[in-house]
């Protein structure tokens, strides 16, 4: 393994967009580790390295990001991937309305802060490059799913102050902002023939991503190329965020 060799943690790295940009970062020649909540999870890739532990616990994902650097060279990068979509409607119980939005907001957002955390003790002297997956939900709102869009809003406040609070250590912080893909999380929505031909119908680009079409946009935010990109909102929804809710 080449001293220089860049080294990425992805969360959420061993399903869907996770896993596809372990995919493609193996291919540009990056020592991937992904990291899912689940022990026993597969690889996505047969170079990618796999570990364990909850976003909402940061010791453990300080401890997962040590495991990653074992041997001290540091990371270059970090994808955060890893994220619920949940029903939160507002009407009902109120203590039921609290616990769920309480959930969404502790997986995507401080399992975020977690992660970023630990990345910045185990990077690698001299910079890095942060990509936080905010979907488009998080720009346009998201009705029945106000909390999911709440976190992904926040993900865009924190990737602007981050950037500013982060860039004279020479790290970059950006958004790569996806509409609607097909993964295993939103499954129980385009699997309904109906839903997903009116989903489609939203895209002036005619279809729903596929979890390959983020994986080249977040490479090149990792990339040198992006050098000088940092507090950016990359969006990769096909213009779905342009068009009429």
């Amino acid at each position: 393994m080449s001293p220089s060799q860049p080294r990425t943690l992805i969360t959420g790295g061993t399903r869907g967009i996770g896993a596809a940009v372990a995919r493609r970062l193996v291919a540009d020649g990056h020592d991937v580790i992904a990291l899912g909540r689940r022990s026993g999870a597969v690889a996505p890739h047969a170079g990618v390295r796999v570990d364990h532990a909850e976003a909402t616990d940061a010791c453990a994902v300080l401890a997962a990001t040590a495991r990653a650097d074992s041997d001290g060279r540091g990371l270059t990068g970090l994808v955060v991937s890893a994220g619920i979509w949940e029903p939160s409607p507002l009407e009902g119980d109120p203590d039921r309305v609290a616990a769920q939005y309480r959930r969404v907001i502790e997986v995507n957002v401080l399992g975020a802060v977690n992660a970023v955390s630990a990345f910045l003790h185990h990077r690698r002297a001299g910079g890095g490059s942060i990509v936080l997956v905010g979907p488009t939900a998080g720009q346009r709102g998201e009705a029945g799913h106000a909390a999911y869009a709440a976190s992904k809003s926040a993900l865009l406040g924190l990737c602007k102050s981050w950037a500013v609070e982060l860039g004279p250590k020479g790290v970059r912080v950006n958004v790569c902002a996806p509409g609607w893909v097909e993964t295993e999380m939103t499954a129980g929505a385009l699997n309904d023939p109906a839903r997903r031909a009116a989903i489609d119908a939203t895209i002036p680009r005619g279809r729903v991503a596929s979890a390959e079409d983020l994986a080249g946009p977040i490479a090149f935010l990792l990339s040198d190329d992006a050098r000088h990109v940092t507090g950016s909102v990359l969006s990769v929804n096909g213009g779905g965020v342009l068009a009429s809710y």
